[in-house]
């Protein structure tokens, strides 16, 4: 009981002092409360496209790559010959070897971008099955060579349907892409933010084909995936294009961090302003010691221990970051609730569906904690260390 006493008294006094200026602590709250917002939201982003990621990725699919891409601008160029793949299925352990040729365009308006996957129709299904495709949007394939495959998303955002004829058109100077939509994929399906055509009609229109951007390889087990992704580099090595194959779940990182080049931006902003946020949090916190240090020595003088000193000036921080953070978190939290529910959506448009964790709101309040700790050190390390009697004569 007299530890929990001192425990709440210790509270009280850290409470008092953090109404003594309570401008400062109002400013320096609601920057941790928005530099939290923005790191949660960043993170539950990225959460989310891994869980994606996990969920839709298959370990016995490979994606084989030129060795030379790198980033969205080296994968979106078609550098592959497709020759490959017909040595790929001669390979032991491969069950079937798929090209795929990247083009990435303008939907219905400027706004929306299209991502169309040019596919080889004989070997994509032998692949993987796709969710949503009835065997008469198959058999249609056959009826023209513009004949697309739209997942559902696609077509919600652009208002296509089944039957329209639409062009996917590039913002430079080059080739747009006329499409026949013959059927819809399902949201879920990996293929699902996509719109597939076939691979030799895309060459045509591009102007170079017989080239892919990448390979699907499918392995007989997943066990055997890295031993096969190895024997198949070792196997072009000495090609003109030499090969670099990963898992689809690598690959697929790959592609979506190339598309989503901002979510580096926007994490590395989050990070500088956490980082910015301790220098702020640590300028408040030596302000108010520098305000108090002749209070600070006439509590040492009066025989209060230093690490009572330490545990107020250290728990006045951390207690303003923690609920900085927590009311930051809850803020991302409550908005990720309503854009699952559709509440910022349009009327047609695609409702996303954020990655949703209570456990994120604790990890961000440590994670606060952490930061008020740190933001802290330095000042009440001068407090403690500067003698009584300079602390007692000590002017503003």
């Amino acid at each position: 009981m007299i530890v929990l006493g001192r425990v709440f008294e210790t509270l009280r006094v850290i409470c008092r002092q953090l109404v003594r200026n309570p401008r400062r602590t109002i400013i320096t709250f609601f920057g941790l409360v928005v530099s939290f917002f923005l790191y949660t939201v960043m993170k539950s982003s990225l959460d989310t496209m891994d869980r994606d990621l996990r969920q839709r990725a298959s370990g016995a699919i490979l994606s084989v790559s030129p060795r030379s891409a790198t980033g969205f601008s080296g994968i979106a160029v078609a550098q592959l010959p497709r020759s490959y793949a017909a040595e790929l299925r001669d390979t032991q352990g491969v069950v079937e070897a798929s090209p795929v040729r990247i083009f990435f365009g303008k939907g219905r308006s400027e706004e929306i971008g299209v991502l169309a996957l040019g596919v080889e129709w004989s070997s994509i299904f032998k692949i993987r099955a796709m969710s949503g495709i009835s065997s008469d949007e198959t058999a249609r394939l056959a009826s023209s060579r513009s004949a697309a495959l739209v997942g559902r998303s696609v077509l919600e955002t652009n208002q296509w349907k089944i039957g329209d004829r639409v062009t996917i058109r590039t913002s430079s100077k080059g080739p747009s892409l006329p499409l026949t939509i013959v059927g819809d994929i399902d949201e879920d399906d990996l293929y699902g933010g996509a719109a597939l055509v076939d691979i030799d009609y895309l060459g045509n229109v591009m102007g170079d084909g017989g080239r892919a951007t990448y390979i699907q390889v499918k392995a007989s087990s997943a066990d055997f995936a890295p031993s096969l992704s190895r024997l198949i580099d070792a196997r072009f090595n000495n090609y003109s294009v030499p090969t670099d194959t990963k898992s689809e779940k690598a690959h697929m990182a790959s592609v979506l961090s190339g598309f989503s080049e901002i979510f580096g931006a926007f994490e590395a902003i989050c990070y500088l302003t956490l980082l910015v946020t301790v220098l702020v949090v640590g300028n408040s916190v030596s302000m108010s010691i520098r305000e108090r240090t002749v209070e600070i020595g006439t509590l040492r003088a009066l025989g209060f221990s230093k690490p009572w000193i330490v545990g107020m000036i250290l728990g006045e921080s951390m207690l303003v970051s923690v609920l900085g953070g927590f009311v930051g978190g809850l803020c991302a939290f409550g908005i990720a609730t309503l854009a699952n529910t559709g509440y910022f959506a349009a009327p047609g448009e695609p409702v996303p569906n954020f990655l949703l964790d209570l456990g994120a709101l604790l990890r961000t309040s440590l994670f606060a904690l952490a930061v008020g700790g740190l933001a802290a050190l330095q000042p009440v390390i001068r407090a403690i260390r500067m003698p009584i009697a300079t602390a007692l004569r000590f002017a503003m």
